[in-house]
């Protein structure tokens, strides 16, 4: 590179550059070596209560809405589904970053709900991934009915035919 071709402007922006890699990494260098929580109960000791303690989970609501809607289809009668899920899913929270000359502080982001209450800020919520559903129905020994049910549980959750079963049920299956 010859520095003589380099206009005066361009090398401003090249030494503003440098100038400022070089404060960053002085930063880094600096830091005071606490490690950053990445759990948010450790970061504002307090609980975090997972779907799977609130009295219906997820999979369990949606199960009750599937059988709810396959149990209005034409020929079917009484139903029971089964979901499998893949994961729990996954949710990033917000959080705040504070810094002064040394030192570094990242505390969870929450907004109040009013009377005390207070909930983190969510930035992005990746739902669980089914990978199955079982379907036990009244009615699925029709094939018509069958292929009609297997087409509502593609559609609704958005799966292949291969992970959906529809089995046939007798007039005891027991629904929720």
């Amino acid at each position: 590179m010859d520095w003589k071709k380099i206009s005066t402007e361009q090398r401003k922006y090249i030494a503003l550059l440098l100038l400022l890699t070089a404060v960053g990494i002085i930063l880094i260098l600096l830091g005071n070596g606490q490690e950053v929580p990445q759990n948010i109960s450790e970061q504002n000791n307090l609980p975090v209560f997972s779907e799977e303690n609130s009295s219906l989970s997820e999979e369990s609501i949606k199960e009750r809405e599937l059988e709810r809607v396959l149990a209005s289809i034409a020929g079917v009668g009484k139903v029971w589904v089964d979901i499998t899920l893949a994961n729990d899913g996954t949710t990033e929270y917000a959080y705040e970053e504070q810094r002064n000359e040394n030192q570094y502080q990242k505390t969870l982001a929450v907004v109040s709900k009013g009377q005390g209450n207070t909930e983190a800020v969510v930035v992005r919520r990746e739902e669980p991934k089914i990978i199955g559903v079982l379907v036990v129905a009244q009615g699925a020994d029709n094939p018509a009915v069958e292929a009609d049910l297997l087409q509502a549980v593609e559609t609704l959750l958005g799966l292949a035919a291969h992970e959906v079963i529809i089995m046939a049920g007798d007039s005891e299956v027991e629904t929720r």
